[in-house]
């Protein structure tokens, strides 16, 4: 794994070096379909020194090997932030009105930042995704975050939709601790 000191740019290289690969491109042998199968566990470094004998990669290998790689966060010559589309209902216009905020506001973006910059844990990943904003170092940062966002808003577009989804999202979610998943498993299960 990346280092945490580490710029964010090693950080990326770094994952997509060591990411598995998807696929081998090849042209169809005797007129038959091509074979697009990879090695098992075969990675782009371990390609690089020599784990495919087929050929060596391409610099058009890399490009379609990265465009495989799909973390929450993914720099693409813009940030694109894949959990966005991935929420239920309308709940795509908070977290794009906190995303957004946090980032253009510059008292909002000061505020998250100096919330989020002790998180150097390499655990954080797996916290979030067992704990969400319940975990009780995570949860905080979160209400911290969301409650920024919503002030911010409530500056820049006082009961708008952006603000009023987000004062819907801290109030249902952030604030008590609970995410989108929560109502996910409270339907599945019959837990509130």
């Amino acid at each position: 794994p990346p280092a945490l000191g580490d710029c964010p740019r090693t950080q990326w290289t770094r994952y997509a070096l060591d990411a598995t690969l998807l696929c081998v491109r090849r042209e169809a042998a005797n007129g038959g379909p091509p074979d697009w199968s990879a090695p098992r566990d075969l990675t782009f470094r371990g390609w690089l020194r020599g784990g495919c004998r087929e050929r060596p990669p391409t610099a058009a290998d890399l490009d379609y090997h990265l465009g495989t790689l799909f973390p929450p966060v993914r720099p693409r010559g813009w940030l694109e932030l894949r959990m966005m589309d991935a929420q239920p209902d309308d709940g795509w216009m908070a977290a794009v009105a906190v995303a957004a905020t946090l980032m253009d506001d510059p008292k909002a973006a000061e505020i998250a930042y100096a919330a989020v910059e002790h998180l150097t844990s390499p655990d954080l990943w797996l916290r979030a995704a067992r704990n969400g904003p319940a975990d009780p170092v995570l949860g905080p940062v979160v209400r911290t975050c969301v409650a920024t966002a919503v002030e911010a808003l409530g500056r820049s577009d006082p009961g708008g939709p952006a603000h009023r989804a987000a004062e819907q999202f801290a109030e249902r979610y952030a604030g008590r601790g609970r995410c989108p998943a929560d109502d996910c498993l409270a339907d599945r299960i019959g837990v509130l």
